[in-house]
């Protein structure tokens, strides 16, 4: 069996939108075993907030899909800045031109035919990587020229400045637009390392809000607008309800003076802890969390972090305790 090789310091990063165990279990297993970081959605809202937040290399996407189908998640990708160069590859058993020409017409770029042959998966995936990698380098060559190019404007403009303000000496000349370079090569690298800092920031707390067990969401700051949540969250409120439905955090709270009362102590506090909160799901139940909640930044902008832990059977105990307790009362009164 040929095997596509990997770059000693490449993990390809593959996203699979797919609800069949059958042909998810294959096309992962193929995958990591040659190298690539894989990452699996069962359906199409899952797969474009997974997208938007872990920037794959590659999207594996079947088209028959609960909600929303394949067609639609491709065209949704396909409109959002974040994820409209992702290379999307459609999987499915059916057959026809009209299939191959609604999937290439919602932005798809290639078809696999279900079920899947390993081989042919793993050509047609090396060939869209391929040209994915030399669209980014062709991307990064021209960041790397624009940039030199606003570096060699920049320097000229200084030594033009400098060459038409001197009347000193060619000495008293030289040194200043020694001073000048040397700002200036200064600047680019404090620049540099600037951006390398922020990139390592943003993979730590992706890799740590993908993984972690808690449900947690963040939310802006002070409308309340809801801008992440992850799996546990939506998993705890219902799938994907609080992503399709609810736009606000405000929306989920049971109680709105108790709402109003945590907005008031986050706005003088900045943050509170192990504060006991009711909410409020899609089918009307209710149940009791431990809300922590503190303000930071999240995309350069002031934002709500919150983290939340279900305590509604720790809730209904000490109730049948509290109720066990009001009957015993009872009882040794008529005795």
């Amino acid at each position: 069996m040929n095997e596509m090789s990997l770059p000693d310091d490449e993990s390809p990063t593959v996203l699979i939108a797919d609800d069949n165990p059958a042909n998810l279990a294959i096309v992962v297993e193929s995958l990591v075993a040659r190298g690539f970081r894989v990452l699996v959605t069962l359906d199409g809202p899952e797969a474009i907030q997974r997208a938007q937040f872990s920037q794959p290399d590659l999207i594996l996407l079947d088209v028959r899909m609960p909600g929303i189908d394949g067609f639609e998640t491709c065209r949704r990708l396909k409109s959002d800045e974040r994820t409209r160069n992702i290379a999307v590859i459609f999987m499915t058993s059916l057959t026809g031109s009209e299939v191959m020409v609604e999937g290439f017409s919602a932005g798809g770029v290639d078809y696999l035919t279900k079920p899947v042959h390993v081989d042919e998966m793993m050509a047609r995936i090396s060939t869209h990587l391929a040209l994915r990698g030399m669209h980014q380098k062709l991307i990064a060559q021209n960041r790397q020229l624009q940039e030199e190019v606003l570096v060699r404007q920049q320097a000229e403009a200084a030594l033009s400045r400098v060459r038409d303000g001197l009347e000193a000496s060619g000495a008293q000349r030289t040194d200043e637009l020694a001073r000048a370079n040397a700002t200036l090569q200064s600047q680019i690298e404090e620049r540099r390392r600037a951006e390398a800092r922020l990139l390592a920031s943003e993979f730590r707390f992706r890799t740590i809000a993908e993984t972690s067990p808690v449900p947690l969401c963040i939310t802006s700051m002070p409308e309340g607008h809801i801008l992440y949540t992850n799996k546990p969250l939506r998993e705890l409120f219902g799938v994907d309800y609080v992503t399709t439905h609810v736009a606000n955090i405000a929306e989920l709270y049971a109680d709105l003076a108790d709402r109003d009362r945590l907005v008031e102590q986050l706005r003088h506090e900045g943050s509170f802890r192990n504060t006991e909160v009711r909410f409020r799901r899609p089918d009307g139940t209710v149940f009791w969390a431990i809300a922590t909640v503190r303000v930071a930044t999240y995309d350069d902008a002031p934002a709500i972090f919150v983290g939340l832990n279900d305590i509604t059977e720790r809730k209904r105990i000490e109730q049948e305790l509290v109720e066990s307790r009001e009957q015993l009362r009872e009882l040794s009164a008529y005795m």
